[in-house]
């Protein structure tokens, strides 16, 4: 699938014009921003990664915010280092999706989902 389609379909199917609340963290050493929402038992977390390094070794089991861990299966929805998105590839050279643990290329985005119905 194209990437612009399967943008519009992932905002449709986590509903992101609707009102939901945001969390925020920043983690100005690391160079990093975290959003995370949860709406109908659906969490949806994006990491931007501004720096200038990789970021790795970030459990796909446990999303840590700030001074909080959340627990549970977290699934890659797209990740912009990903060639399909013209990116330079996943930073451990394989699909980030079948990682155990996230690494993150520099200057690079990744959106995780989490459905706690499955």
């Amino acid at each position: 699938m194209k990437p612009e389609p399967m943008l519009l379909r992932f905002r449709q199917d986590n509903e992101f014009g609707a009102s939901a609340d945001w969390l925020v963290i920043e983690d100005d050493k690391r160079k990093i921003v975290k959003l995370i929402r949860t709406r109908n038992s659906k969490t949806i977390a994006i990491i931007f990664n501004f720096g200038g390094e990789v970021l790795d070794g970030m459990p796909k089991e446990v999303l840590e915010l700030g001074s909080q861990s959340v627990t549970g299966l977290w699934a890659v929805a797209f990740c912009s280092s990903d060639p399909k998105w013209l990116g330079p590839g996943a930073a451990s050279g394989d699909d980030a999706g079948g990682q155990d643990s996230i690494r993150l290329s520099p200057q690079s985005f990744l959106v995780l989902q989490r459905d706690e119905n499955n």
